[in-house]
């Protein structure tokens, strides 16, 4: 229900705003576009580092509870410096976001 959601929301966004007539780029609502630029560059991060890296880290944790035992390729995937980036990129991007939609400085 998440993921659907995380795309829908914006969308559901943006049509409210073109019902209203509310230009995106209008004098006033630039930080619309500037969120939905934000959001946008969250996207690669699926296809590019959650779901390859994700599919190590599950073939790492299978290995393990094989074994019995927490295994260096787990202590690796769990370590994984490209996946704590993005958690912070996305982190750092939602409260960005957060705080143009409550002050809409631009």
């Amino acid at each position: 229900m998440v993921q659907p959601g995380s795309f829908a929301v914006p969308l559901a966004g943006l049509a409210a705003a073109f019902a209203k007539g509310l230009p995106w780029t209008g004098s006033g609502n630039r930080w619309l576009l500037t969120s939905l630029v934000l959001f946008l560059s969250l996207a690669p991060m699926i296809p590019l580092i959650y779901l390859p890296r994700g599919r190590i880290f599950e073939a790492a944790l299978v290995s393990a509870r094989e074994s019995g035992e927490v295994t260096p390729e787990l202590r690796a995937a769990f370590g994984d410096s490209l996946v704590a980036f993005a958690r912070i990129y996305e982190l750092a991007v939602v409260g960005i976001v957060l705080a143009l939609m409550v002050t809409k400085p631009f």
